[in-house]
């Protein structure tokens, strides 16, 4: 039985077997046992076989006509060749150390001069830091929390936009907060908040269109998970932004009247 229904054999002439003939299943013939009192066809059992014996007799009508096999012929040289198993272990073999090669002649330069220039960017961020805390225009004391770019004391245009570069690193913060300040106002203009770490790269873009052009302190607060901010360790950067220069007016030259 196959999903509950009941398929029907026969015996079919076969003049190549001993007996004359083979039990092969019927094409079409199955009915519901479930669905229906009583057999629609009228079925006679002439002879009984166990079920083992019916199962191999089914599955030997592969040669019957209505069973067509798709079978894909396949070629004994690809299969012996790709069946060896010398020859799949040197090809891994082969693969992984051609692997390791590119890994350490390839990767590991790039990662040695990317690491490199982290380490030159930050010295020099370090000193012009310190140069910027001397004239009291940045205060950043953890090094894990700093603001490179934009420069402190330095003007940009209003309606820029500002990448802020810079490392957010802190060993137990759960995010950051950035967020700038007009020098003298209690109020403050949130840029973003981030919740991943970044040891030197972009934090955040700062969109300076509509604010008014003054002096503002740009910060990058450290929070713990509980939501305290850090402040010991906040990074503050001051910048100046600047109304861009207005084109002047260039009035039309008067044109001599054609009598």
């Amino acid at each position: 039985p196959v999903r509950r229904e009941a398929a029907f054999f026969g015996w079919a002439h076969n003049d190549q077997l001993p007996e004359g003939r083979e039990l092969l299943p019927l094409p079409g013939y199955y009915e519901l046992a479930t669905t229906q009192p009583t057999a629609v066809v009228d079925w006679r059992y002439k002879y009984r076989r166990g079920l083992d014996e019916m199962l191999e007799s089914a599955y030997t009508t592969y040669g019957a006509p209505f069973y067509q096999p798709n079978r894909k012929k396949i070629d004994n040289n690809m299969a012996q060749w790709w069946g060896n198993p010398q020859l799949n272990f040197g090809l891994a073999t082969a693969s992984l150390i051609l692997l390791l090669l590119v890994l350490i002649f390839g990767l590991t330069p790039l990662y040695l001069r990317t690491q490199s220039a982290n380490e030159a960017i930050q010295v020099l961020a370090a000193e012009r830091m310190a140069a910027a805390q001397t004239l009291g225009v940045a205060q950043c004391p953890d090094p894990n929390v700093q603001i490179i770019l934009p420069t402190a004391g330095g003007a940009q245009w209003v309606g820029s936009q500002l990448d802020i570069f810079g490392v957010a690193d802190h060993p137990a913060t759960a995010r950051y907060d950035i967020y700038a300040q007009p020098v003298g106002q209690t109020n403050t203009i949130a840029i973003t908040t981030r919740r991943w770490r970044s040891s030197l790269g972009t934090l955040t873009t700062w969109d300076t269109a509509g604010l008014p052009p003054q002096t503002y302190n740009l910060i990058l607060q450290p929070t713990r998970s509980d939501g305290l901010p850090i402040t010991e360790s906040a990074c503050i950067v001051q910048l100046r932004l600047v109304a861009p220069p207005i084109a002047p007016t260039v009035a039309p030259t008067a044109q001599p009247a054609t009598p």
